[in-house]
């Protein structure tokens, strides 16, 4: 029986549009496949190198915060990858410990509300507590140790640290160097000031604000022929920890790796990197 040429116009469209309804259904099928393969592979990207990752609370098992341009302690080089001593240690700890870790850029001075918050698991650095005041964290053994010193920029015509006499010499709040600039005032008449971290000190000495740094040696010999070091401290130093809340789990964790990579021997070639006066 033939149909009616309306009856089979109708037909036609029907036909034309069940066929683009599936068309378009395995396209859409295939554009979902295809974001399903985009969305592991980033997964997989975050777990295996955390430290270089986006939203690192989300994958690492430990999130460590450092302070930001620090080097040779820790920066990001030209690919955005954690770079420095700092780098180098974690990469040691967590393979000895088997987890996974990611570094989050905190000042120093705000290292231990970021650990009460939550938002950093650990911090690496030099801390020590105000005036008075204990930290109140599990703090690990000393894993690196280097020196302190006094530098000026290159063209200042500061030639000796009795130079600093009334004037003021900066250092980061919450560590040993702000110690060392208090003491440096004492000893020079000079006016300590402090700063949230390191890059905040240099730049506030070579836009002429201040006239001296208070800082770590092997930070001031980062920097090459821009600095002119005045002296060194014989009796402050910095001592590189790690610190977290007490009794957690992670705390246990790091000890157990730190113990591995002490008797490997890893820790003591870390630690012949450390420029030293």
């Amino acid at each position: 029986m033939k149909k009616s040429p309306c009856i089979a116009g109708i037909w036609s469209c029907e036909v034309k549009v069940v066929r683009k309804e599936k068309r378009y259904t395995r396209m859409l099928l295939a554009l979902l496949f295809l974001g399903l393969l985009l969305l592991t592979s980033c997964m997989n990207d975050k777990v295996k190198a955390p430290e270089d990752g986006n939203s690192p609370e989300q994958t690492a098992d430990i999130v460590v915060g450092v302070e930001r341009d620090h080097a040779p302690w820790f920066q990001m080089d030209k690919d955005s990858k954690a770079a420095g001593i700092y780098a180098d240690l974690f990469r040691e700890l967590s393979q000895a410990g088997d987890f996974t870790y990611a570094f989050v850029e905190v000042d120093p001075a705000a290292a231990r509300p970021a650990l009460k918050a939550g938002t950093i698991h650990c911090y690496l650095g030099t801390l020590v507590p105000p005036t008075g005041e204990t930290l109140g964290l599990w703090q690990s053994d000393v894993l690196f140790a280097s020196a302190l010193c006094l530098a000026v920029p290159r063209d200042s015509a500061i030639t000796e640290p009795a130079g600093i006499k009334g004037k003021e010499a900066a250092a980061v709040k919450g560590t040993p160097e702000e110690r060392y600039a208090s003491n440096l005032a004492g000893r020079y008449k000079a006016l300590p000031v402090t700063f949230p971290g390191q890059r905040d000190v240099f730049r506030d000495v070579e836009q002429g604000v201040s006239a001296a740094a208070a800082s770590d040696y092997a930070c001031v010999k980062e920097k090459g022929e821009d600095y002119r070091i005045l002296e060194v401290s014989d009796s402050i130093k910095n001592a590189h920890c790690l610190f977290t809340l007490k009794y957690n789990s992670q705390a246990k964790k790091l000890a157990k790796a730190i113990k591995k990579i002490k008797e490997s021997g890893k820790l003591e070639e870390m630690k012949s990197s450390v420029p030293k006066p």
